[in-house]
């Protein structure tokens, strides 16, 4: 679905992960609140210190309990 909307998916296993590719220029994150190493949360938080204004879109996820 994500390629017929013209977006490049990258599968990521921690935070640490989804920053590695958003340094490769992807502008749409859909991840996980709770991954190991670096979780959602830190991920967003560094991608938006990056980059405060015009940064990608993200999308987390939070498991039901």
């Amino acid at each position: 679905m994500l390629d017929k909307l013209g977006y490049r998916a990258e599968v990521a296993a921690n935070g640490k992960g989804v920053l590695q590719a958003w340094r490769h220029g992807l502008t749409m994150f859909i991840y996980g609140v709770q991954m190991p190493e670096m979780d959602g949360l830190e991920a967003t938080k560094e991608i938006r210190q990056r980059w405060p204004e015009g940064g990608p879109k993200i999308i987390a996820i939070r498991p039901q309990r």
